[in-house]
């Protein structure tokens, strides 16, 4: 039997019990655009270009081909040189030529133009973290222009409170809060120097969210109120008529007017909040001095004193107590004394 070849095209599979047949139909090959170098023949076999002509020469321009020295038009068709094809060839369509963008008349820090009937803020890095989610990654918010409205409630507006706002300039020239910014300025937005002065008494009151912090607090000895039932209205009130430092993480809470001495609390982890705190604010420290459930007074107690207090493992084993004052809580020198001393001597 003489053996088959392949001509072109596939083998199919025949039906059944019948043979199998050739498939002469040719397959049409899908051509790329064609690069810079040579146009080839897509007829292969077995890596030979088979009854292929000799490759013509191209030549890739900005606006269409170039084949042996004559250009060729977006139709296909060969273009004199001289004629009016021949300039809309090369120049290519109108909508596709560059357009040479106006000059900015009043550019912000990173040289994109004020809008008109806007301003700019332009904030410190560290206080990223208060402003909308779309400009967190450059620290720039544009705003509508309101001539009534203040350099603060502009600031305070974009999320920030002032609580966490230190020197603000516009136009090169250092402005209050109370300032009114003219219409495309860029108002730089400086974060509080720190450590920061206390302007008070070193007493502080912790909001519902904050119970570790005050218990760590009260544990370097640091003057720290707080209840887990105490609402937003009751907090501002005391806040002004103990003369505390208002700590919270709600910016809202911190916006309010009636507030004279209060802060953001950096961080979700209560050591790093307490971290924060002792840097900024810089308060002294007298450790082991309050009672960290109230806040009270502690002072030495004797052994005879607490001990219907005490179990029975306590009393065979220490000897030195303290109490509160205030709520009668009984303390000594446990199983967590080690990592209680290490927080202390982290700050003294």
């Amino acid at each position: 039997m003489r053996p088959h070849r392949v001509v072109s095209g596939t083998w199919r599979k025949a039906r059944r019990g019948g043979p199998r047949r050739r498939d002469r139909s040719r397959r049409k090959l899908r051509l790329p655009w064609p690069q810079a170098g040579h146009v080839d023949s897509p007829r292969y076999s077995s890596g030979r270009q088979v009854g292929a002509k000799q490759a013509t020469p191209v030549q890739i321009t900005s606006t269409g081909l170039l084949v042996s020295g004559a250009l060729v038009g977006e139709a296909g068709t060969v273009v004199q040189p001289g004629s009016a094809g021949a300039s809309r060839a090369r120049t290519g369509p109108a909508e596709e030529r560059p357009r040479q963008a106006p000059a900015a008349t009043k550019a912000g820090p990173v040289g994109i133009p004020v809008a008109p009937g806007s301003v700019r803020l332009h904030v410190q890095r560290t206080l990223w973290l208060f402003l909308p989610r779309r400009a967190r990654d450059s620290g720039e918010l544009d705003l509508p222009h309101d001539p009534t409205a203040t350099a603060g409630h502009l600031v305070q507006s974009a999320g920030i409170p002032l609580t966490e706002v230190g020197d603000l300039v516009a136009a090169g020239a250092p402005v209050s809060p109370l300032s009114r910014l003219r219409e495309r300025d860029v108002l730089e937005v400086g974060v509080i120097s720190r450590p920061q002065p206390l302007d008070g008494p070193a007493r502080f009151l912790l909001d519902v969210h904050l119970g570790a912090l005050a218990r760590r607090l009260r544990l370097l000895g640091i003057d720290s109120a707080y209840s887990n039932e105490a609402g937003d209205d009751h907090l501002v009130e005391q806040a002004g008529r103990e003369d505390r430092v208002l700590l919270s993480q709600d910016r809202g809470l911190l916006m309010r007017r009636a507030l004279r001495r209060a802060a953001f609390v950096r961080g979700q982890d209560p050591d790093d909040q307490l971290a924060d705190v002792i840097e900024r604010f810089q308060p002294p420290l007298q450790p082991w001095s309050l009672c960290p459930a109230c806040g009270g007074a502690l002072a030495p107690v004797a052994k005879a004193q607490v001990a219907d207090q005490l179990e029975p493992g306590t009393l065979r084993t220490q000897q030195q107590f303290s109490h509160c004052r205030s709520c009668g809580q009984v303390y000594w020198h446990g199983a967590h004394d080690a990592r209680l001393q290490q927080l202390v001597r982290r700050y003294t």
